[in-house]
């Protein structure tokens, strides 16, 4: 009876042996598993994080632009009075002094004017 016993009991570890591999190789699966799905969460979190900066940056570089954007109308506004105050002043004193000559040609005026006048158009009415 002694040897069936040994071989009873021998044959009981070797069945748990193989449970407990199958149970291993199951949690070392499970174990996989979530480590895959940890990875694909923190690489979601990082895009979603990403995205966030992004929208972020992009805000910020929209912001000051909407801001120019908003003023260009006004801005041209005042350079085009500007530009018929200066016009008034040539008419009204054609014969300058050469101060005023000076500084004309040093900001090359007739260009300055010109480019004004591209840049910020006469508005139709």
């Amino acid at each position: 009876m002694s040897l069936e016993c040994t071989a009873n009991v021998e044959q009981q570890v070797y069945d748990r042996t193989i449970q407990l591999k199958e149970h291993t190789a199951e949690l070392e699966t499970a174990l996989k598993n979530l480590q895959e799905t940890q990875f694909q969460l923190i690489q979601t979190e990082k895009m979603s994080s990403l995205g966030q900066l992004v929208a972020g940056v992009a805000d910020e570089i929209n912001n000051p632009v909407r801001f120019i954007s908003a003023n260009l109308i006004h801005t041209g506004e005042y350079t085009r009075n500007l530009l018929e105050l200066v016009e008034i002043y040539q008419q009204q004193y054609p014969n300058s002094t050469p101060e005023v000559q000076a500084k004309q040609q040093d900001i090359e005026l007739d260009l300055s004017l010109k480019t004004c006048l591209i840049l910020f158009p006469v508005a139709s009415e």
